[in-house]
């Protein structure tokens, strides 16, 4: 009877992990800045002479989803890889 240890390389999984971990993390917190950055935008909307602030907190939202949007498809290339 073959040991499990021969029959599986860990290399491989362990790169797959962390690199699955490390994506993951980068994901969420990306997505944090954005929803925090969508929040403030909103708060400066209404606001009289913020205008700048609205636009900048606007700009930092839509670059989080565009990275959001490079990783879902990212992810997928991956997969398919």
């Amino acid at each position: 009877m073959t040991p499990f240890a021969e029959l599986m390389e860990f290399a491989p999984l362990l790169e797959a992990i962390w690199t699955s971990v490390v994506f993951g993390l980068v994901v969420v917190v990306v997505a944090g800045i954005g929803v925090s950055a969508s929040l403030r935008a909103a708060d400066q909307r209404g606001a009289a002479d913020h205008e700048t602030s609205f636009a900048s907190w606007s700009l930092v939202t839509i670059g989080c989803g565009a990275v959001l949007v490079a990783a879902v498809v990212l992810g997928i290339w991956a997969m398919t890889q």
